[in-house]
């Protein structure tokens, strides 16, 4: 997915890569909890 010269371009750069990072993170962790709180309303999964 990822090559290293990106890798390094994302962790190894400036304060506005961390910033970046920050956000893709954020939205990732964002969609996950989105998903589940679907998927638990509908049944898929059980919390319950």
């Amino acid at each position: 997915m990822f090559n290293k010269a990106q890798l390094v371009k994302y962790y190894g750069g400036g304060g506005s890569q961390v910033i970046d990072h920050a956000i893709v993170v954020f939205c990732l962790l964002f969609l996950i909890t989105l998903l589940t709180f679907l998927l638990s309303n509908t049944g898929g999964i059980k919390y319950y």
